[in-house]
Parts: structure tokens; C-alpha cells; sequence
């Protein structure tokens, strides 16, 4: 019986072992998706990124094609001094988020704000159309 409780100890500690630092570190470096609202007005689009923790300089905005592109990275909020981590479910890492626009924008009038860890863009549809 002791026997079978030693390997059951040495399986628990390779497995946290291979977690620790093999899976973990992996999903610390994988692409995310942040959440997204998107409301259209009759003048503009609205979209709201939840963004928590993510500076606006680690923010881009692009227009690529008919699609709004929003990039960036969220460090590790891994608190210094921590000597590994047992559970993981705040993203991190590189995230991108594209969104199709539906019809004709004003490209120069594209608005963003960063307010309590929600990006807000506003984008102005064309006039006339």
C-alpha cells in the first residue's frame, strides 16, 4: 500500500510540474479574444472592448479592408515574488479582435477612449449613403 501512495505522490508532482511550467507558460503566450459590444446608430458605430488591465499603449486600432481590427497584449499579471501559478483563467498575452462594418466609415473620425478598463470606439458612418 505504500508503494502504490509514493508513485501516486511522484505522478501529482509531475503533473504539477508539466502544468506549472509547460502549460501554463504556453497559454501565458496564446492569442485571445477580449469581449466585444457593437451597437449601430444612425450616424455611427459604437463597439466597446473589455480591455481590464491592458494600457492604451498596448492598443492598436486599425482599419483593414471592410474589417476593424483590434490588437495588443496583456502582460502577466503575476504578482511579484509568486513561485507558480495554481490556477489560470485571466487572460494574457497577445489578443486580436476583428469585426466586419457593414457599410461606408469615415476613416479619419474613428474616436477611441480607455475608461476603466473599456475601450470605447466611435466610429462615424459616411454621410449621404
Amino acid at each position: 500500500m505504500q508503494d502504490l501512495d509514493e508513485l501516486f505522490r511522484q505522478m501529482e508532482h509531475a503533473a504539477d510540474k508539466l502544468f506549472d511550467r509547460a502549460w501554463l507558460q504556453h497559454l501565458s503566450h496564446a492569442h485571445w479574444e477580449p469581449q466585444v459590444n457593437v451597437y449601430e446608430c444612425a450616424d455611427r458605430y459604437t463597439v466597446l472592448v473589455d480591455l481590464p488591465g491592458v494600457p492604451r499603449e498596448n492598443i492598436s486600432i486599425q482599419i483593414v479592408r471592410d474589417r476593424l481590427v483590434v490588437s495588443g497584449i496583456k502582460s502577466d499579471p503575476r504578482p511579484q515574488g509568486a513561485l507558480r501559478c495554481l490556477h489560470l483563467e485571466i487572460p494574457q498575452g497577445r489578443f486580436k479582435k476583428e469585426m466586419r462594418i457593414g457599410s461606408p466609415i469615415q476613416v479619419k473620425n474613428i474616436k477611441a477612449n480607455l475608461k476603466g478598463g473599456v475601450l470605447e470606439i466611435v466610429v462615424p458612418k459616411e454621410t449621404g449613403w
